[in-house]
């Protein structure tokens, strides 16, 4: 094979791998209101189906019981930033709290947040982009928000998944890059609670 056709060969090999690479990041979000919500009746099914419920557990809303959102207990990081005072006890819907959180679409992009790899950040030593614990009060965050952690206990962290009814629903957020009809993944560890506060329940 002459030079000049094996070069021709591989500008031909490029051009389709770059065609392919386009294409797969321009289909990447088709048909995102179905598949973000085969996302999550897949997590009922598999609760409902898999011996040992694929490891997740499940909650009744409180604005709208028999709808559940579900979830997974993760090992919680050592924090110095923990309220040990405060273990065990959960927020109310008129608490504010503190917890670390890392937010994800259905693809697990990060949109917001940071968490997991350095537990203990402070404004000395937090590098761009990350995220230092959030304060907020639970009667201005998003529904799902709302709903988890009223039932999570000071100390938890779960992985939570939220359809997008109870997120940013038919608008998204385009300040955060959350596309509309978005069901959100959020890894949070609830770090501490102001009064009221409930003590810890099994519902």
């Amino acid at each position: 094979m002459s030079k000049k056709i094996y070069l021709f060969s591989l500008i031909l090999l490029a051009l389709a791998f770059v065609s392919c690479e386009e294409t797969k990041e321009e289909g990447r979000y088709d048909n995102w209101r179905t598949r973000n919500e085969v996302f999550i009746d897949s997590l009922g099914t598999v609760y409902e189906t898999v011996p040992g419920r694929g490891g997740l557990e499940r909650f009744s809303m409180y604005i709208n019981p028999g709808e559940f959102i579900y979830y997974k207990v993760k090992t919680p990081v050592e924090t110095n930033k923990l309220n040990k005072d405060m273990v065990g006890r959960r927020p109310t819907s008129a608490s504010t709290v503190t917890a670390y959180y890392k937010g994800m679409n259905i693809l697990r992009e990060r949109f917001d947040g940071f968490y997991g790899e350095n537990p203990n950040l402070d404004e000395s030593n937090a590098n761009e982009g990350e995220t230092l614990p959030v304060s907020l009060a639970l009667s201005s965050v998003i529904t799902g928000w709302q709903e988890a952690l009223q039932h999570m206990a000071v100390g938890d962290r779960w992985e939570i998944y939220i359809p997008w009814q109870y997120a940013y629903g038919t608008t998204g957020n385009s300040n955060a890059n959350i596309l509309s009809y978005s069901a959100l993944i959020f890894d949070v560890q609830l770090l501490d609670t102001n009064y009221p506060a409930a003590k810890d329940e099994k519902e």
